[in-house]
């Protein structure tokens, strides 16, 4: 399960670096309320996406067990070295470890979903692979507060990088610019120099040309990209 865990953070990390550019184009990125729902979200994120994961993998071979809240209520009792406080009502269970807690609901057909922070996650893995998840996930969440604060340091770090190359760019091309004034760019830096550009045209219905090129090799590239994206209009190829 810790590898599936481990996959599914690469994907929570990705979602979670969408919802920063999202959040500082509203210019929320240092509000404390904001971190705070970033915080959830990737939380929220990392759980789906790994139960995703770990569901694909299990959905071709599922045990079913009689009384799936009973089993998980007996292992917890008697596997621990210190019994994990649950509370069971008529559908659900509810298991308290160091850091959350967590219901796990009864559905009509599948094994249960796993209520957390409000969002209802479906699992389809045994009881023992529930308990190993949960105990796993809640272990690895302890580091969700730092995990967004370094993605929100890399995410500026980025953007100044970009801007720093566009001021560049924009320098280079200024006189192709002038005289283009329906063209605009987008640049997305990347490592060892090199980075994105985005070119398009303004009110055409073409997506653009990406490159991958430096400031050397720019003022070249861009030509060649715009272009393309013409002849491409040209003959209606959207590709």
């Amino acid at each position: 399960m810790n590898k599936v865990l481990k996959m599914g953070n690469r994907l929570a990390v990705a979602a979670l670096r969408k919802n920063l550019k999202c959040s500082d184009e509203k210019g929320l990125l240092h509000d404390t309320t904001e971190r705070n729902r970033l915080e959830k979200q990737y939380m929220i994120d990392l759980m789906s996406k790994t139960l995703h994961l770990a569901n694909e993998q299990v959905k071709d071979r599922i045990v079913y067990v009689g009384n799936p809240r009973k089993s998980i209520s007996d292992i917890l009792e008697q596997s621990q070295p210190n019994p994990i406080p649950i509370t069971s009502s008529r559908s659900t269970l509810t298991v308290t470890l160091d850091n959350h807690s967590y219901v796990f609901e009864e559905t009509g057909f599948y094994w249960f979903q796993i209520v957390f922070l409000g969002i209802k996650h479906l699992t389809l893995l045994s009881p023992e692979d529930n308990i190993n998840f949960l105990l796993e996930y809640d272990k690895f969440v302890t580091s969700a507060e730092d995990i967004v604060e370094r993605e929100c340091i890399n995410y500026l770090k980025h953007k100044k990088s970009s801007q720093i190359l566009t001021e560049a760019a924009n320098a280079i091309l200024k006189d192709i610019l002038a005289t283009e004034q329906n063209v605009f760019f987008r640049i997305d830096a990347q490592k060892n120099g090199y980075f994105r550009c985005r070119v398009m045209e303004l009110a055409e219905w073409m997506p653009g040309k990406t490159i991958r090129t430096d400031l050397e090799h720019l003022r070249e590239d861009f030509i060649g990209a715009l272009k393309d994206v013409r002849n491409r209009r040209e003959f209606g190829i959207v590709q």
